[in-house]
């Protein structure tokens, strides 16, 4: 069952909110302005092809491209596809960068927009913002000249720190962007802990899950593919499979149109 492996106050609160359902508590999130168009975990998925979630690493590519490279090295091992946020930043767009965003795209990886750096972007203008939507597209397209990559993608925006507003879903919603958050989350950027955040991930993701992990590139982050190694093979052993987001969405069971927006 879930429960803090380390102890400290940041397991006890997330292990007490995925005690409580966060897809529950998150329904508060809906009467925030700027959060009612998020999505957060996608509905049931068919009955034939069985319960499935989405892996999502935010902050990539990262400044560690060899710890970057490790983790597209694991889960082409392990045949999963994942969606990477990634960040329109130097580490990015620079040589090393560039050929790990190629790299990712080739092992069938989806791409999404996270802005331009780690910082939140709720103090911007809505002028502003949509400047920097566009110039996140104007970078990443420098390098994936066809972005979203397949013509069935959606186009993806995680906000920076998982802060919304109003402007900022106004411009997404007029630029065809769909927002996303997700449900199954524990702090991995801040609780150096592998085996809580596995067991989060192993107790706790349901059909239609979203998980978000961070890019492995700095020391306390390089837990990410410790947790993913130990996580995969528990959850395969609950009949999941891994589903890039578009795919998640696109495929959940019509009788629950809903549950993608009103849930986290």
């Amino acid at each position: 069952g879930l429960h803090p492996e380390a102890g400290g106050f940041r397991e006890l609160f997330w292990s007490g909110i995925h005690w409580l359902g966060f897809r529950n508590v998150g329904m508060l999130l809906t009467l925030v302005p700027g959060y009612s168009q998020t999505y957060f975990a996608a509905g049931r998925q068919s009955a034939q092809s069985g319960p499935a979630c989405a892996i999502t690493v935010d902050d990539g590519v990262g400044k560690d491209f060899t710890h970057f490279e490790q983790l597209l090295d694991f889960l082409k091992s392990e045949s999963v596809h994942a969606t990477f946020f990634v960040i329109g930043n130097g580490h990015t767009t620079g040589d090393s960068g560039a050929r790990l965003l190629r790299r990712a795209v080739q092992d069938g990886h989806e791409i999404g927009n996270h802005g331009l750096a780690d910082a939140a972007m709720t103090t911007m203008s809505g002028e502003a913002f949509d400047l920097a939507v566009e110039d996140w597209e104007r970078r990443i397209r420098a390098i994936l000249p066809q972005w979203p990559v397949r013509q069935e993608d959606y186009k993806w925006f995680r906000a920076p720190k998982g802060l919304m507003n109003s402007k900022m879903a106004a411009v997404l919603e007029r630029r065809g962007y769909q927002s996303a958050l997700g449900d199954i989350y524990s702090d991995d950027w801040a609780i150096n802990d592998a085996a809580f955040h596995a067991n989060v991930l192993a107790n706790v993701t349901s059909d239609g899950s979203v998980i978000i992990l961070h890019a492995p590139d700095r020391p306390d982050r390089f837990q990410t593919l410790d947790i993913l190694r130990t996580a995969i093979p528990l959850l395969q052993a609950r009949g999941f499979r891994f589903a890039r987001m578009t795919e998640l969405f696109s495929t959940s069971a019509q009788e629950e149109p809903a549950c993608s927006r009103c849930v986290v």
